[in-house]
């Protein structure tokens, strides 16, 4: 899962992507850490599973993205949450820095285990069964100009229909009306399949966070 700007603890500004066309998209990220990453996993950077092969594909009409109330967020939040864990272990991270890290988020976005206000969590549906998640708003709360995906995850038997890409436009389209100029998101390097997704939909490249082991 992506969940937020940059890496936790960083002052780095979001990536400042052009505002995507109107065909918006997302990110793979997830909740949590003070910077989220986004997932096509399909919440989010776990493994993002290959984007968009060549599968029927779904009816963008079909696609319906439900709001979670406060009890979908009660039984999707410990879900969101090992995930975005497992995700920091892929990318490297220590045991110890993927529970600090998944603690940080959580209480971060979910101090009394609801989401922070203006943040805005969906369902997303496919006629009518439960296809994934999207979690995007703004990056800080000091304005709503630089909105983030925080986490996108199309589940895995939903993948490759082109249902990360239509929410993803979505996502472009809800962050307008918010008042949102710019939408950004983290995407583990790893993830070859989202990261090529982003740049078709008008993502670019702001920074590179590189480590090595000791």
């Amino acid at each position: 899962m992506t969940l937020g700007p940059p890496t936790a603890g960083s002052n780095t500004r979001p990536a400042r992507a052009p505002t995507v066309p109107s065909a918006g998209s997302r990110s793979a990220a997830s909740p949590m850490r003070s910077g989220v990453t986004t997932r096509i996993l399909a919440c989010g950077c776990h493994s993002h599973g290959s984007m968009e092969r060549m599968v029927a594909h779904v009816d963008p009409s079909d696609i319906v993205l439900v709001p979670k109330d406060d009890e979908a967020v009660a039984r999707w939040l410990p879900v969101a949450m090992r995930e975005y864990e497992e995700a920091r272990l892929e990318a490297g991270d220590s045991p110890e820095s993927a529970d600090a890290a998944r603690a940080q988020s959580e209480a971060r976005f979910f101090p009394d285990g609801r989401l922070i206000e203006g943040h805005l969590l969906y369902t997303v549906e496919v006629d009518g069964e439960e296809a994934g998640w999207l979690w995007i708003g703004p990056w800080d709360s000091r304005g709503t100009e630089d909105w983030w995906v925080y986490d996108l995850r199309v589940l895995d038997e939903f993948q490759r229909r082109g249902i990360a890409r239509e929410v993803m436009r979505r996502a472009d389209e809800i962050a307008r009306e918010h008042g949102a100029k710019s939408i950004g998101l983290n995407a583990f390097a790893t993830n070859v399949p989202a990261i090529a997704l982003y740049e078709s939909l008008g993502y670019l490249t702001a920074a590179l966070h590189m480590r090595k082991e000791l």
